[in-house]
């Protein structure tokens, strides 16, 4: 016998014991009574799997007979403890199941233990939150859980070929990129000051945080230039965006991507790190606003297939030169579109690793280039001045280091 399903099962159970502990306030199942319970579902799955129902309506009825001298002696509510041991008990079955059964029966562990751990932080998000950015999740649930699954995961003749599934798919994983920024950055920048709500304004979308605080410097000249550093900072925490997309769709493109956007972010955040050092002005807050609208979303999708198509085509017609061509015209509206797109086709084998790569970069120059255009045409001169020294640095390492890809 195998005793490796119960020391994991002990673990499991001790950890999950040992966090209930913690918890302020008598608790009936902590670190004796949880690894208990996890052995118990370990020991009916090994010998009798047969009776695992009945084992498992028994613990259901223990923890209710102790939730109920829980409420009648603290007056209390709280489910937590008795929803663990259930899931302890689950978890403990599972590791006696199979391996692969045992390796999620480690991570759910692990991620229950994390989720427990962070119950103030969780609560005072959740106090943060109102109405319309809880409308906004329930219509992002709607659109990735209800939607996604409908739409036919194949190609489809009527829209040139396009994957509808894997359009949308692409659309909910932008919106949720954006929506998690969103709820950080309105979290984090209430509690760390304007500072904080300043840089990860970049998070929500770096071109709107450049729009936001060129006006405000117009507004207030004296903020021109600790203003333009706060929308550099915005620019450059929407670098390692670019990465994550990659990851997601294409991991050979990764390293190809990295090189570059990596020497752009590290030669900015040496730009920025020298300009903060020298001066002491308070980085101004910026408004943010929630990304996740319902027209935007299907605009961007809209955006994404007709890059997706377009890129496939002018890589046909004109090769290398036609892909960097589509990079640098897309990198004007829409970064994210063009870097799902040549991740996508890279990955496919239609156009090389390297194409892609270069194409990307250069996606991300033009769309440095426009917020140039942004800071001189709606931001003070200050402001322009520093923003556009900033970005040529950038700029100017990206162009560099692109052509060693």
């Amino acid at each position: 016998m195998d005793p490796v399903p119960f020391l994991v099962s002990l673990a499991i159970g001790a950890l999950v014991g040992l966090e209930r502990e913690q918890n302020p306030g008598p608790t009936f199942a902590g670190t004796r009574t949880m690894p208990l319970v996890a052995l118990l579902g370990t020991a009916t799955m090994t010998f009798v799997p047969a009776l695992l129902p009945w084992a498992f309506a028994a613990v259901a009825g223990v923890a209710l007979l102790a939730y109920r001298a829980k409420v009648r002696a603290r007056q209390k509510l709280g489910t937590t403890t008795s929803i663990l041991v259930l899931l302890v008990f689950v978890l403990g079955a599972m590791t006696a199941h199979s391996a692969d059964a045992m390796r999620f029966a480690i991570v759910i562990g692990a991620g229950t233990t994390v989720l427990l751990a962070f119950k103030g932080p969780l609560h005072a998000f959740a106090d943060h939150i109102v109405q319309e950015e809880r409308y906004a999740m329930a219509k992002f649930l709607l659109l990735s859980l209800v939607v996604l699954p409908l739409l036919p995961d194949r190609e489809v003749d009527l829209l040139l070929g396009l994957n509808p599934r894997f359009v949308w798919l692409m659309v909910v994983f932008i919106s949720a990129i954006d929506l998690v920024g969103y709820l950080v950055a309105r979290y984090w920048g209430a509690r760390g000051g304007m500072g904080v709500a300043g840089v990860l304004g970049g998070l929500v979308s770096s071109t709107a945080t450049t729009v936001s605080l060129a006006g405000r410097s117009r507004d207030t000249p004296e903020l021109g230039r600790v203003a333009a550093y706060a929308a550099f900072a915005a620019t450059l925490v929407s670098l390692p965006r670019v990465v994550v997309e990659v990851a997601v769709l294409n991991r050979d493109l990764v390293l190809p991507v990295v090189v570059p956007v990596g020497a752009m972010l590290a030669a900015g955040a040496a730009v920025l790190a020298w300009n903060l050092y020298r001066r002491t002005d308070r980085i101004p807050s910026t408004p943010l606003r929630n990304p996740f609208r319902l027209r935007p979303a299907l605009v961007f999708g809209a955006f994404f297939a007709l890059i997706l198509l377009l890129s496939d085509w002018m890589a046909g017609r004109f090769g290398e030169s036609g892909v960097y061509g589509t990079a640098l015209l897309s990198g004007l509206a829409d970064v994210d579109a063009v870097t799902l797109s040549l991740s996508r086709l890279a990955a496919e084998g239609s156009i090389p690793q390297a194409v892609a790569a270069r194409g990307i970069v250069l996606a991300v120059l033009s769309n440095l280039a426009v917020k140039v255009g942004i800071a001189f045409t709606l931001g003070a001169r200050a402001f322009g001045i520093r923003f556009a020294w900033g970005a040529a640095v950038v700029g100017a390492v990206g162009l560099a280091t692109v052509w060693m890809v």
